[in-house]
C-alpha cells in the first residue's frame, strides 16, 4: 500500500531525472552548435555525428 508521501517523493524524483535528461540533451545540443560553427569540416564533428546516430535521440514526449 502507498502512502501519500511517498508517492509525493517518487513523483518528484522523475520530475528531477526529466529534468536533469532535458539539460543534458541540451547542453549537448547547444555544444555540437558552437562545434559546428567554429569548424565546419572538422573530424571532432564527424565523430559526434556517428555517435549520435547510433544513439537513440530524447524526443519532446520523453521529456513532459
Amino acid at each position: 500500500m502507498w502512502d501519500l508521501t511517498q508517492i509525493m517523493i517518487l513523483q518528484a524524483i522523475l520530475k528531477i531525472v526529466r529534468i536533469h535528461t532535458f539539460i543534458k540533451f541540451f547542453l549537448t545540443f547547444l555544444f555540437t552548435l558552437i562545434i559546428t560553427r567554429t569548424h565546419e569540416n572538422n573530424t571532432i564533428l564527424r565523430l559526434f555525428q556517428n555517435v549520435g546516430s547510433h544513439t537513440k535521440k530524447p524526443t519532446i514526449s520523453s521529456w513532459i
